[in-house]
């Protein structure tokens, strides 16, 4: 299997909140398409992602007053409480299942500041004043008028691990009529095959000293950092490259983890996985039950996500369930068997039957969710060991699964009203033999 990261930067919106929002779910509607496979949103085509730039994202009830003051006492938890992005992510308006490191006790908000800014003593109490412009006139051409600005921390960095997209939590994933968690998340014994984390101040400080250079703008401004903050934080230097905006560059040190391969013996064989996908519907379901099923229109599927093999974009699968209840295409030749389990197969559905208009929403599993019980990776670790089936030319089929898994859209759960949308289905997969010349 191959680890893939993708990399967005944005200019959000500075007039208001409900337009940020907007822009969230068209980037990650539409980038899919771009970055990845045409026709899927962004969710779940590659491993692990990072968003960052300026979000533009205020304080919200705080004035210019109140937040020069507080800045000067170095206790940022109280105007952090009014961070408009951190309000929104908790009340799961955007960034859903994405995270933001722990900030350094130096980050400092960073907008908007005096371009071309002197030097400023830290230790000082006045610092803030000299730093931030919380007034200033407009350009004629944009009206002329005296503004007020708040300072903020507009430019931000969040990530995401596709492995938390996999904890399903409302959803669940049943296989011989036992309920089962995702095997990404459950099992001690088959840990993340990939996970993006941030690097501590502890460990940041300790690459850092083996490099013999420094980035801790803290002792620079009399601040100890504790170890539960992360190297996440805006950058201190007051050099001229660093002051020429009203902005400040922010920066972040992640460290991505990655499982060993297992080293196996090559199988004589190389396979394809041949889908059996059925009995798909699409459900509005409340905290009290079911409220209304409709039957998708339309179903695309992609398999494996994008760059998980040698061959980049993989081909996209359309699917009319209104002329069948039961669809079955081949997958693209598996020549290692090695990273096949960490590979996945995304599917959007489409119906108009549940709200009258249409309804858009995917899931993503791995392949590890197929085979997840102990019987199918026995199967499974033979074929990677090269013991091939009782007849050479025999497909290896293994149980059907039966999914029911929370819809995404523009990078949130799928809902109609406060109702949550769900997809049922059933999905089996069957490893067929290719002789390799």
């Amino acid at each position: 299997g191959r680890v893939t990261i993708g990399f967005m930067n944005c200019h959000l919106a500075a007039n208001s909140i409900s337009k940020r929002l907007q822009q969230y779910s068209f980037v990650l509607e539409s980038m899919g398409t771009v970055l990845g496979a045409e026709g899927f949103a962004l969710f779940g085509q590659f491993h692990h992602l990072f968003w960052m730039g300026d979000m533009n994202f205020r304080l919200s009830r705080v004035n210019a007053a109140e937040a020069l003051k507080q800045l000067s006492t170095g206790d940022l938890s109280q105007l952090l409480r009014h961070d408009e992005l951190l309000l929104e992510m908790h009340k799961g308006r955007l960034f859903c299942k994405w995270q933001e490191p722990r900030m350094r006790n130096d980050f400092y908000p960073t907008y908007k500041k005096f371009e071309g800014r002197a030097a400023s003593n830290y230790a000082r109490k006045e610092w803030p004043n000299r730093v931030y412009r919380v007034q200033y006139k407009e350009p004629f051409y944009k009206g002329g008028r005296v503004k007020t600005r708040v300072p903020a921390w507009c430019d931000r960095v969040v990530y995401h691990n596709l492995h938390d997209l996999l904890d399903q939590e409302v959803g669940s994933v049943t296989q011989k009529g036992k309920k089962r968690n995702s095997v990404f998340v459950s099992s001690k014994q088959d840990p993340f095959f990939s996970v993006v984390l941030p690097e501590s101040i502890e460990d940041a400080v300790k690459t850092v000293n083996s490099e013999s250079q420094t980035i801790r703008y803290g002792s620079l401004l009399g601040i100890e950092e504790a170890p539960e903050h992360d190297n996440y934080g805006a950058v201190m230097f007051e050099d001229p490259e660093y002051t020429i905006s009203d902005h400040t560059p922010v920066y972040g040190t992640f460290d991505l983890c990655i499982r060993p391969q297992r080293h196996l013996a090559s199988s004589p064989l190389s396979f394809y996985p041949h889908f059996r996908l059925a009995k798909a519907k699409m459900i509005i379901q409340s905290a009290q039950g079911v409220v209304h099923t409709g039957v998708p229109h339309s179903v695309r599927a992609l398999y494996p996500a994008p760059f998980e093999d040698h061959q980049g974009v993989p081909e996209t699968k359309v699917l009319n369930t209104r002329e069948s209840t039961q669809h079955d295409w081949d997958g693209s030749t598996i020549h290692n068997l090695d990273g096949f389990l960490e590979t996945h197969i995304i599917i959007r559905f489409h119906t108009e039957e549940l709200t009258g208009g249409n309804t858009a929403g995917q899931c993503v599993m791995s392949m590890g969710e197929l085979l997840a019980t102990h019987e199918d990776r026995k199967v499974f670790q033979k074929l990677q060991s090269g013991e091939l089936p009782e007849k050479p030319d025999a497909a290896t089929r293994f149980p059907t699964v039966d999914f029911s898994l929370v819809l995404y859209r523009g990078g949130l759960p799928l809902r109609v009203e406060d109702d949550v949308v769900k997809a049922s289905f059933t999905l089996r997969v069957t490893l067929v033999p290719v002789t390799v010349e």
